[in-house]
């Protein structure tokens, strides 16, 4: 049971905070009476925040329907996704975000890891830091950010644990041997579970700074700071927490309806706002220029895969080709006898129908079919061209060159080299997404040297887009949350700017309401348009999943198909066949199975449904 867990002692190597090499032995006054101790055992909790594209072997987070696995490879995540086998992904199972036998903790060695097994570890580290203030003997501005970071994270890693697993316990004491697990065993509603997560939030956010590096203590390590959470951090999360709270999927599993909770939304667009006025007025968080938007996913240029825009991400060391050949090659590279991937690489490919959704440059919708048809699939110059920037970015497409050396060219029509099957692996549609895996990082090129890849898991995009569904749902696309500068329509529209698509109207030509869509159906047909703007900036970031979930339509027939589209190599043929479909069941598969030997503990902490 995880509240055995959370009561059985780990064993911490408490890192010093400004790199003094690790101590063994050490006492709980040696921890928690200096801020080197005690930040180094805060540090731990760093190293507990799950990068989808780095944690384990052939998984990203992209299990949601937006690509599709290999149709032979059991183990890797996008063909657990597709055939609907989540409980491969828990009792420590290998190639998991959630619960995986093959990687260690960093620090500790602890296995299994994964966002089960490490939020409740996160929890319990984060109550014992705040358990043990009064230990401390420094500063009231260290004191602020020990607490800060505490509360934070005893937020976020409950929050990880809801927004896949459900409601559960909120953890908010430190269990020993003295503490009655049966008093702290019962499952809270997922509304229930985030007023407890916002007033840990609000602490954050009270004492947490702006910028670590404007604080005394922060000046001592200037400049190495990234990554540290901040008030910005904590104000983001409290409005994500807010929407989750006030989205169909949760408020039907809180006791309501299945539909817009619309105080909770009220309540998402305020946060949102407070978050995005922080932004602005501290300039200590800004929608990165363009220029350099990639810098914030992969680069290999030296410099750390981060920008200001991030709020929060797991910030690691450089991967270098391991990294490449380990991880990323093995679920976004082709052709792997070119770019690297092992022996068992698996291909995260692209379905058509997200490929769809990335606009044209006019910011008309793109029209699928063939040109008989009124559709742009075999019209070269709107096909894959003339599209919404952040289509060609994020994504290659035959004749592209993915390397310098002329063998790195992709070749994605039938028959063509990149195409092929081998060794079980295929790349099952003719797009190879490119958001992780920088151009010459490859075993031909081996410009892996400096490659650093961070999954971002807030940024401010998401936060003006999470406002902006927030005050359309609460209040209409014209409408602003009281006391807030932005209407919808101008949050939507901050972020389109920078990828320099033309401005939206609340009218939204073009789009719709999906069909079974009854949570939607009542507001602004101008919700599709967020909904969409949040797919294509936050491609592949491991958010479309939870999307689709909380708005509850993953389970609709139009969601689970996969499409691929094939053509010739002089392009005089195209044409979309539907090669598989997801398993998803309603309401089993909104939710992740939790281990039976977990649930079989306590009456009040039950299996989720669908799953006993």
């Amino acid at each position: 049971m995880v509240l055995v867990m959370l009561c059985c002692g780990l064993t911490w190597s408490c890192q010093d905070y400004l790199d003094v090499p690790v101590e063994s032995n050490v006492t709980e006054a040696d921890v928690f009476t200096t801020f080197k101790g005690y930040q180094g055992f805060v540090e731990y909790m760093y190293t507990l925040i799950i990068d989808y594209n780095r944690h384990a072997l052939t998984t990203t987070g992209n299990i949601g329907g937006e690509v599709l696995g290999s149709g032979t490879m059991d183990w890797t995540s996008g063909y657990k996704a597709m055939r609907g086998t989540y409980d491969k992904w828990i009792g420590s199972q290998m190639h998991s975000n959630y619960n995986s036998s093959s990687e260690k903790n960093p620090i500790t060695d602890a296995t299994p890891t994964g966002e089960w097994p490490d939020s409740w570890r996160g929890i319990r580290t984060a109550n014992k830091a705040i358990q043990n203030i009064d230990m401390f003997k420094g500063t009231e501005e260290q004191k602020n950010l020990l607490l800060g970071q505490a509360y934070f994270f005893r937020a976020y890693f409950h929050f990880t644990l809801i927004q896949t697993w459900g409601g559960m316990p909120y953890i908010d004491q430190f269990i020993d041997a003295s503490v009655n697990l049966g008093s702290l065993s019962k499952r809270l509603t997922f509304q229930e579970n985030v007023e407890k997560i916002v007033k840990d939030l609000d602490k954050a956010a009270g004492l947490l700074p702006n910028d670590w590096d404007d604080t005394e203590t922060g000046k001592l390590t200037s400049g190495a700071n990234i990554g540290r959470v901040t008030k910005g951090a904590a104000l983001a999360y409290k409005a994500k927490a807010y929407l989750y709270a006030g989205s169909p999927l949760m408020n039907g599993f809180s006791g309501g309806n299945f539909e817009y909770h619309k105080a909770y939304m009220e309540k998402a667009a305020a946060a949102a706002w407070d978050c995005i006025k922080w932004a602005e007025e501290t300039g200590k968080s800004k929608l990165t220029p363009w220029a350099d938007y990639t810098r914030m996913f992969a680069r290999n240029d030296g410099g750390v895969a981060w920008t200001n825009e991030v709020l929060l991400s797991r910030i690691q060391g450089n991967g270098g080709q391991g990294l490449f050949d380990n991880k990323v090659a093995r679920t976004y590279s082709p052709d792997r006898q070119t770019f690297g991937g092992g022996t068992n690489a698996n291909i995260d490919c692209l379905n058509q129908l997200y490929a769809d959704r990335f606009e044209m440059t006019d910011g008309t919708l793109y029209k699928p079919g063939n040109s008989a048809q009124g559709g742009y699939d075999d019209v070269n110059d709107k096909r894959w061209n003339n599209r919404d920037p952040r289509f060609r970015i994020n994504v290659y497409v035959d004749g592209d060159m993915a390397g310098n050396a002329a063998t790195t060219k992709l070749e994605l029509f039938e028959g063509g080299k990149t195409r092929k099957f081998s060794n079980g692996a295929a790349q099952r549609t003719p797009y190879v997404i490119k958001k992780w895996w920088p151009k010459g990082v490859n075993q031909v090129d081996k410009q892996y040297t400096n490659y650093y890849l961070h999954t971002p898991k807030m940024r401010l995009a998401d936060v003006y887009l999470m406002y902006a569904e927030a005050v359309t749902v609460a209040f209409g696309p014209d409408a602003k949350s009281p006391g807030a500068a932005y209407t919808a329509v101008e949050a939507v529209n901050k972020v389109r700017a920078r990828a320099g698509m033309p401005n939206a109207t609340s009218a939204a030509p073009g789009y719709k309401h999906q069909e079974g869509d009854a949570a939607a159906a009542p507001t602004s047909v101008f919700l599709e348009l967020i909904r969409n703007e949040r797919f294509v900036e936050l491609c592949f970031e491991g958010l479309w999943r939870y999307d689709m979930a909380r708005w509850y339509i993953l389970h609709l027939d139009q969601n689970r198909k996969m499409v691929d589209l094939r053509f010739d190599k002089d392009y005089k043929s195209f044409n979309r066949v539907q090669i598989d479909y997801m398993t998803f069941e309603n309401p089993k598969h909104y939710w992740f199975p939790i281990s039976r030997t977990q649930t079989q503990i306590f009456a009040d902490f039950p299996q989720n449904p669908g799953w006993n």
